[in-house]
């Protein structure tokens, strides 16, 4: 049997207590633990989406339509 006496007091706060308190901070948009997994995702997602419109989209048009990341070098 294990009688706990008291507990030591943490006088620092460590990097993961730091990131917690940061993350489950309120704000309008909360972030959480997860939204380091869906940061990355939605960022890679946007890239795909960019990708697809602009250079596929030119593929098929055979540059009639100018991409919005090259400017007017169709």
């Amino acid at each position: 049997m294990t009688i706990a006496l008291g507990r030591i007091p943490k006088e620092e706060n460590d990097l993961f207590d730091t990131m917690d308190d940061w993350l489950r901070r309120d704000r309008f948009v909360f972030v959480g633990w997860s939204g380091l997994l869906l940061f990355p995702c939605a960022y890679f997602a946007l890239g795909g989406w960019f990708t697809g419109t602009t250079f596929v989209t030119s593929w098929y048009t055979h540059g009639l339509a100018s991409s919005y990341l090259e400017g007017c070098n169709s």
